[in-house]
């Protein structure tokens, strides 16, 4: 083996870098899987929900709000009322087992299947199905006593038969269980309304079980506050009575000492000798304060006489009589003044002036004598009544310095007295306020929103769990594809052809779409639309086989593939078609003699042809037959009997082949494919040029690169590879966009018929030519 077929058959089959521009394509390649599983998927999720049991939910509000006492008093106990701003433990509670069973016990709940387990019919196993169609049928079963159900004769006995039944008691707790799994209690935010939601199997159900687990809860509430109520009632009457008996028995402890130690009240509480200290202790002040106000003054009115001031001490002592007196010796000095300034110092007018006031000075004089002495005097007696005040409290404190040993005894006895007294009062107070509350309880919640019979199933929500199912099924669509796309060992582009192999592909034949392939296949269409891109692509195809050698262009060329039905005859039949239009003498022959398949697309019937040439004697040529669309040439199969590679390999073949090579321009061979038969190994040898076809998506990696190297192994030059069926978007690359312009994918010609628009093959009429002289109606000798 040589160098290039190691490289080929040592190449990696999974080298190639994932390209996320590429991820679109791949998709678009998978998108029947993608489809077919989203399909599936949204069939499969609609039987589904179609056969789930539809659950109702109805919700009830409630909001936590402690009523006021009716009497606007304190509670009896912190217990009666609770903490009614604790709305998660009131969730708690709204979902307590005690609750539960109340309610369970008000609606009948035990002969509802949907909460009692033990109504429903035991689930048959399919041991048991296979039992019950072999042995006879026999009576019904019967239901045991605590709800459970007892084996038939013909049955063999299941673990829930063999078990005890339950009791009544655990008959509640398993409703009240299977209750409270259909209730659901949501604080709404950050206020006091709790949201009761109830779920069951239909609307009307579902709404009577909300409202009555409200009114329950509301009713508990009402019945706790009654109980506890009755047992306060109950304890402050009996300790009031003790109360009462306490009080009694200490105040007339404390009279009988006040009695016996001779303590008087006065008015009040107070004690009579506090009541005359108390009055001496304010006289005292007052007259001491009296007798301050009295030396200051006389202090001030001896200071101003030893000035000899008497003026100012009328104004001291504030005399109203002074006070006339002096207004009336400013007048008289102003007369004075006036009558000396008139008449002289010696009128007698200003005499009877100067006496007069000279009498007002010694009335003034005199008053103030007499304003002295009264200060003097009451000076005098503010002393001593402070002397007598102070004398008499002191003889008080004295006498009460003596009972204050009883004293303290006796406030220890008022105190202990007081203290039951205010106790007593005080139950007092609360055993009529609960008295009156035992007959107004109020829960400390209230409805807001009772529930009602919702008009649709809150589950299954089928619009979402369909759009959810969606999702999924398009999420593994996708996985899928892409699981296939990375488990994909096959070629799909021409670049990944060139990167396989080393070298570049020769061309790369475009894709029919469906439309198309519907209405033609290749070897039709490049006849109904000549100026097609897939015509194009087969012009370029011969155009670059003829460029590799200009001076002695190919003309025997063998077309083969890997594996079967990659499009081999179907293209071959299509570029001879084409060159045939052209003008040149175009012969395709169908060598593969173990399965032929040329005459079926060309539209022939199955004819004579190479192996029956070959088990003739004579040197009689082939049957050669006009395709009945185009002036292409057609050499078929026929029937073989011996060893198609024995025959292929024989010098008359040989002779055959230089034979069409002068009679024909291009001379096309159609063979088996490569990893299949020897066949292609061997005709490789013969012709001129090999052409490899790689059908894109479906000739695996590890094919190509093994049909490659056998190819070049044998022929001694490596085959032209050309990728078939290619899409556009994986064959056109990046900057081609725009290229349809040039195209004419119109159906321009017939598919049924000759075409006659195309040129005529140069052949036809030349003289020697056997084809000339059979005419275009039958079959002719090729050889001479």
């Amino acid at each position: 083996m040589n160098q290039l077929a190691r490289r080929v058959l040592s190449a990696p089959e999974g080298d190639s870098d994932f390209n996320l521009g590429a991820l679109p394509g791949a998709l678009w390649r998978r998108k029947r899987i993608i489809l077919l599983t989203f399909v599936a998927g949204l069939m499969g999720a609609f039987a589904v929900i179609s056969n789930l049991a539809p659950v109702y939910t109805a919700s009830a509000q409630l909001m936590i709000a402690p009523q006021p006492s009716v009497l606007d008093v304190q509670s009896v106990a912190a217990a009666l009322r609770g903490d009614a701003e604790d709305i998660p433990g009131e969730v708690y509670v709204l979902r307590s087992r005690d609750l539960a069973l109340r309610v369970a016990d008000k609606l009948a709940l035990r002969n509802d299947p949907e909460f009692n387990p033990l109504l429903l019919p035991e689930p048959v196993s399919l041991w048991q199905m296979v039992l019950n169609a072999l042995r006879p049928q026999s009576s019904t079963p019967a239901e045991a006593p605590g709800g459970g159900r007892v084996p038939a004769d013909n049955q063999p006995p299941s673990p829930a038969a063999e078990s005890p039944p339950l009791t009544p008691e655990q008959q509640r707790n398993l409703v009240a269980s299977v209750l409270l799994s259909h209730l659901e209690a949501i604080p709404q935010g950050r206020s006091r309304v709790i949201a009761l939601t109830a779920y069951a199997s239909t609307p009307e159900k579902a709404a009577t079980i909300a409202n009555t687990v409200v009114e329950e809860y509301l009713a508990s509430q009402v019945d706790v506050k009654l109980d506890t109520t009755e047992n306060a009632n109950s304890w402050l009457a009996a300790r009031t009575r003790e109360l009462e008996a306490d009080v009694r028995t200490r105040e007339a402890a404390v009279e009988n000492y006040r009695a016996s130690t001779g303590l008087l009240r006065g008015t009040g509480s107070e004690r009579l000798s506090d009541e005359e200290a108390s009055g001496l202790s304010t006289q005292l002040v007052q007259a001491q304060a009296e007798g301050a106000v009295a030396q200051a003054r006389l202090k001030q009115i001896e200071s101003l006489l030893a000035k000899g001031d008497a003026t100012a001490v009328g104004d001291v002592l504030d005399a109203p009589l002074v006070r006339t007196l002096r207004e009336q010796q400013a007048s008289l000095r102003q007369e004075l003044a006036q009558m000396s300034e008139e008449y002289g110092p010696r009128h007698p007018q200003v005499l009877n002036a100067q006496a007069r006031l000279r009498d007002a000075d010694r009335a003034i004089k005199s008053e103030v004598e007499k304003l002295v002495h009264s200060a003097r005097n009451d000076a005098a007696v503010a002393a001593a009544r402070e002397g007598v005040l102070t004398a008499s409290l002191n003889a008080l404190r004295s006498r009460n310095g003596r009972q204050s040993a009883s004293e303290v005894k006796l406030r220890a006895l008022e105190r202990e007295a007081e203290s039951s007294r205010t106790l007593l009062e005080t139950f007092l107070a609360r055993a009529k306020e609960t008295a009156a509350q035992s007959t107004h309880a109020l829960p400390d919640a209230r409805i807001i929103s009772r529930a009602t019979a919702p008009f649709s199933p809150s589950y299954p929500n089928r619009q979402l769990l369909m759009v959810i199912a969606g999702a999924a099924s398009l999420g593994a669509g996708l996985l899928l594809a892409l699981l296939l796309e990375g488990m994909d060992r096959t070629v799909r582009t021409r670049s990944d052809l060139d990167s396989l192999l080393g070298i570049g592909a020769l061309a790369a034949l475009p894709l029919l779409g469906p439309t198309w392939r519907r209405r033609s296949q290749p070897y039709q269409w490049v006849l109904r639309a000549p100026r097609s891109e897939y015509s194009e692509a087969l012009r370029r195809m011969h155009t670059e086989l003829l460029l590799e050698n200009l001076r002695d262009p190919p003309r025997i060329v063998l077309l083969t593939s890997a594996l079967p039905s990659e499009g081999k005859t179907s293209t071959l039949l299509a570029l001879g078609r084409l060159l045939a239009g052209t003008g040149k003498k175009v012969i395709a022959v169908d060598l593969n003699l173990r399965k032929p398949t040329l005459h079926r697309a060309a539209g022939l019937g199955s004819g004579a042809g190479i192996g029956e040439w070959f088990e003739s004697a004579d040197e009689a040529s082939p049957q050669v037959c006009p395709d009945p669309l185009s002036g292409l040439r057609l050499l078929q199969a026929g029937r073989v009997r011996a060893d198609p590679g024995v025959l292929l390999a024989s010098a008359r073949f040989a002779g055959l082949l230089g034979a069409l090579r002068a009679e024909f321009d291009v001379v096309l061979l159609d063979s088996s494919p490569v990893l299949a038969v020897v066949d292609a190994q061997i005709l490789a040898s013969l012709v001129d040029a090999t052409i490899l076809l790689v059908r894109a998506g479906k000739t695996s990696r590890p094919s190509v690169a093994e049909a490659f190297a056998l190819l070049a192994r044998v022929a001694g030059a490596e085959p032209r590879v050309v990728l078939n069926a290619s899409r556009r978007r994986e064959s056109v690359p990046t900057h081609g966009h725009g290229l349809s312009a040039y195209y004419d994918e119109s159906a321009s010609y017939p598919a049924r018929r000759p075409v006659r628009a195309l040129p005529t093959p140069l052949g036809e009429g030349r003289p020697g030519s056997c084809i000339a002289r059979a005419g275009a109606g039958g079959c002719a000798a090729l050889l001479h």
